[in-house]
Formats: structure tokens, sequence, C-alpha cells
């Protein structure tokens, strides 16, 4: 029988597949002295292996690009990022001066310079910036393997690998491609991080926190990964066997739900749901609608200041969003205004507190817009062009107060004015907040009076909530949607909704968990939005339950706030892998 370890399971699906270790701490290579005649020869090396690795992240970046999955065109956007530090980065320069001034061998050249790069980064105070050493080591490392011709570079990966690490960084997320990338088995991370989020966007079974797991696999031992949270090294006939046939019922199950991802979402007593995508790119626009998305509940707007050194245009901005909102054919799209500042860094754009003890509580979202208004004005009036060709509605960010309301209000009506002046029929759009902030949660019933919609954003409400950083491996393990607290808080904020006679919709992660979904319908939510492959499970689970049962049940569970009475219900309603209820 093979060696049985138990993680946290952040995105389910069942892989056997052959283990690949991803490995930290490249050994500083030797600086065994060259000639200088051997000085040309070692800048070859050194172009040769950049020149492979740069053909390998492309070949990824041509495959991934092929993919119909969500999460694509991040992945696309990340290997550009990486085939870009492999030009004239610091990397290479310090590579080439330690091969020519310190005759260094080209690997001993590359080790070098990633320790010298290495000590710059650690003394750096802004931790979104000394984290992004991953990236440079990640590359390093690989470009060392291929010029040592060791086993695991990118492009190399065998059938059905599963990556086993450590930790997976987000600079790894380059190997992630489906259909070569089979799972992901990590001793750290949970299951709100980046790769966790990902993994589900992109269906690659995954199990984090997996204790001990170096100690028992070794690259080119057979592997078994349950993304329910168990892991198998070296796992006997029968086990594959047993985890083969749960993969092919697993997948089996999601094309029978996806078959049906046009039929319209209804509870046993007939309550309507309304289920909508969260998206990040136009290009996701299809696939959300394939998966069988009524409209886009949240269009995160970030993507459209990435990668630059200035802000958007009015003009760009509002190109692209129009393309948006008339690809979903009069299915509505809610546009959210730009959320960066705090552990958000976005180069370029205004003023940030980077420097701030704790940024993630100072200049973000919404907050920083207004200190930065002139380009947050432009954004506004994007949005109100782009809802000329469709149903747009108009969501802001982190914000806590009904003064911030007001504010924003008065800008969007005198940005409409501005727009009617020049001609253009445009409808005041309907405005809505994200509850994310305690405050506003505590507050909904007096912010729900001065908007038309709320929306739910449960990843940033827990955990503000809880003050825990779900980044934070030393903490993240607290990090729970499942805290009396957060739900009373998301109980609180529908009521208020319901009051106000407005809609509210969940659009947080727990949206798109199905074994949280007759939770939330007991929680009194009608409106998810969520990653789109979610949305098949999602509505699976509301079609196969009674509302008002399940609101009489939760509403006891919450009376009695036992955070374990409500852990149960949940474990109950989660799904085993044939695609049925546990209990």
């Amino acid at each position: 029988m093979g060696i049985m370890l138990s993680g946290i399971g952040v995105s389910r699906g069942v892989v056997v597949g052959q283990a690949v270790r991803v490995d930290r701490g490249h050994p500083i290579i030797e600086a065994t002295r060259i000639g200088p005649k051997e000085v040309p020869r070692e800048l070859g090396r050194l172009d040769d292996g950049r020149d492979r690795l740069v053909a390998d992240l492309e070949k990824a970046r041509r495959r991934l690009a092929q993919q119909d999955a969500p999460g694509i065109e991040e992945l696309v956007s990340l290997i550009g990022v990486q085939i870009g530090f492999l030009g004239n980065s610091r990397l290479m320069r310090m590579s080439r001066t330690h091969i020519e001034e310190g005759l260094m061998s080209a690997p001993a050249a590359v080790s070098a310079s990633m320790a010298q790069i290495e000590e710059v980064y650690a003394k750096m105070t802004d931790p979104y910036l000394a984290a992004r050493f991953e990236d440079i080591d990640a590359l390093g490392g690989r470009l060392l393997d291929i010029m040592l011709d060791r086993d695991g570079a990118i492009g190399q990966l065998p059938e059905h690998a599963v990556l086993v690490a450590h930790e997976i960084t987000p600079a790894d997320t380059a190997w992630l491609e489906p259909g070569q990338v089979a799972a992901i088995a990590a001793e750290t991370g949970g299951l709100q991080g980046h790769v966790a989020i990902l993994a589900r966007a992109l269906a690659i079974p995954a199990v984090l926190g997996v204790h001990g797991l170096l100690e028992q696999v070794e690259t080119g031992d057979q592997i078994l990964v349950d993304g329910a949270g168990q892991v198998v090294v070296q796992p006997d006939a029968d086990q594959q066997a047993k985890g083969k046939a749960a993969a092919m019922a697993f997948s089996e199950r999601l094309e029978r739900l996806r078959a049906n991802a046009d039929e319209p979402a209804y509870s046993l007593d007939q309550v309507y749901y309304n289920l909508q995508a969260n998206i990040e790119l136009p290009q996701e626009v299809p696939r959300a609608v394939n998966w069988g998305a009524n409209g886009i509940g949240l269009l995160r707007t970030e993507f459209l200041f990435l990668e630059r050194r200035n802000s958007p245009s009015e003009e760009e901005q509002t190109e692209i969003l129009s393309s948006i909102v008339k690809q979903l054919g009069g299915r509505p799209v809610t546009i959210r205004t730009l959320d960066v500042g705090g552990e958000k860094v976005l180069p370029g754009y205004g003023e940030l507190d980077q420097d701030a003890e704790n940024p993630a509580l100072g200049l973000r979202a919404i907050r920083l817009s207004l200190r930065n208004e002139e380009p947050f004005r432009a954004q506004i009036r994007a949005i109100l062009r782009a809802s000329r060709h469709g149903p747009v509605r108009l969501l802001f960010p982190m914000v806590a107060t009904m003064l911030e309301i007001t504010h924003l209000r008065g800008l969007v009506e005198e940005e409409r004015a501005r727009l009617v002046d020049e001609g253009l029929d445009i409808a005041m759009p309907p405005l809505g907040i994200m509850i994310e902030v305690p405050a506003a949660a505590l507050s909904a019933d007096l912010l729900a009076k001065h908007v038309e919609f709320l929306s739910l954003g449960t990843n940033d409400l827990t955990q503000y909530t809880l003050a825990i950083d779900r980044t934070n491996e030393k903490v993240a393990h607290l990090y729970d949607h499942l805290n009396p607290a957060v739900l009373r808080l998301v109980q609180f904020s529908v009521a208020a909704a319901e009051r106000a006679g407005i809609p509210i919709t969940i659009c947080g992660e727990m949206a798109g968990d199905p074994s949280l979904t007759r939770l939330l319908m007991g929680l009194g939510l009608t409106e998810f939005s969520m990653v789109p492959r979610s949305l098949p499970e999602v509505k699976e689970q509301i079609c196969q339950s009674n509302r008002s049962q399940l609101m009489a049940e939760v509403a006891m569970l919450m009376a009695e706030g036992n955070r374990e009475a409500i852990a149960g219900f949940v474990g109950n309603n989660e799904l085993g892998l044939n695609g049925t209820n546990k209990s």
C-alpha cells in the first residue's frame, strides 16, 4: 500500500501521475576560473541556455493560448513577463560581467548573480518587491537546469506530471498547463492563495498544506492526488485502479453537467437563482457564456492598467469595455472600478502608500481612486460610454461610508452630464458597492438606501473580519469562511438588501464552492457570481435543494452560532467523487 498523506483540498478531481519535484535553494556553483580564451565559449553557453529557455517558455505560451479554460490569459501574460526577464535584465547583465571580468563559467556566473540579486531583494522593506525575487529565482534555476542538463526543466515535463514542492509560487504558474500538468501537491499553501484560486480556475486538482510531503516523494515516483485532500505516494495497483476510476467518474460528471449549462437554475421549491460569472479579460466572455452564465457579475478592470507605464486613455478603456458589453449580447455586466493599492501594487498609477506599516489598511481601491481623481473620472466616463451598448452596472470596491457613496454618485452624475452635453445618449447606470469590510456589512441597512445593488466580496470580508492575511502561511490556516462572525455579516447584508428592495450578489470564492451552496441558499442569497467552470456544479446543488427548508435549518444554526455545527452542515453536503452528496 502506498504512503497516504493528508492536506487541504483546494481544487477537486483525482489524478494518478508522475511526480516532478520543484526544488528551491539552488546550490552555489563553485566559481572555477576559466581562461580568457574560454570567455566567448561561456558567453555562447549562456546565450544558448537563455535561447532554449525562451523557446520553451514561448512554446508553453503558445500552447496555453490555445487552451479553453478560465485564467489562461493570466498565465500567458505572466510567461511574457518571465520572457522579458531573460532579455537585457539584471540577471543576464550580471552573468555576462561575471564571465567576462570574473572569468567564471556560465553556470557559476548565473549562480553568483542570483546570490547577489537575492541579497539586494532581501533588504527591501516592501514585501511585494521583495517577493519578486521568486520570479528571478525560478527563471535562474531553470536556466541552470538547461545549462547543466538537469531533469525537470520546463518543456521536459513527463505526461501526467504532478508538480510537488514545498511551495508553489506565482512564478511557477508557467508550469500550470492543463493537459500537461495533471495535478499539484505542496507542503504549504491554503484554500485562498494565488495558486489555489488559479488551480480551480484551470481545473487542475490540487492539495496544499501536505506536511512532510518532500520527505516521501522523489521525481519519477508514482503519485495519486485526490483534490478532496489526499495524496498517496507510490500507490499500489488497487489504489491506482480506484483513483483512475474516480477520475473518470468525475470527468464524466462534469461533462454531463456542462451539457445542461443553458438550463435555468430553480430550487425544488421553484425559486429562481441568477448565476453569473467573474471574469478579468475580454477573451473570457465566450467561455463564461458557454458555462451557462446569465451575465457577468464581476468584471475586474485591473487588466486595463497592467504591464504599462501610464494609465490607459479614456478612448482605449471605452473600446475594450464596449467590446465586452457587445459580446454579451444583452446579458448584463457589472463593471468594478479599479481595485489596486495596499498589497496590490500597480506601478505608475498615481499615489500609493507601499511604505505604510499596514498597506492593506491604507490607500486601496476606492480610497486610492478618489486620491487620483482625474484617471478615476476617465474610467467612469469609459464605463458610462460602454453602457450605451448593453445593460451595465457600476460597482465600487471597498466602500465603507455613506459619505463615500454620496461623493461617488456625484462624480458619476457629473461625468454623465458632461457626456450628455457632448451629444451622447447615456442613462444613469445602477450604482452598487462591494461589501468587503466589516464597517460596510454592519451598516449595510444604511448604505443600501443609497445604492441600487450590493455585492458581497467574501474573500476580503473574511480577511478583514478575522484580521487574517490569507497569503501569510503562518496564519492562513485561521482564515475561515465558516466563522460565525463572517456568516453573521453575510446574513446582515442579505437582510439589509431585502429590506431595501435591492439585489445582492455574492461574488467571492464562497460563491463558486458547491459544498457551500446550500449554506448560502440558507442565508437567503439568490444571486451568485463565480469562476465560470464552477457554474454547473453550483447549479446542480441549487436544483437538488429546497430553499425554504435550508433557510429554516440555517436560521437555527446561526442562532446557535456553533462553528462546528455549521461545519457539520456543510460537511454533510460536500460532494463525493461520484457527484452525490455525502449525507
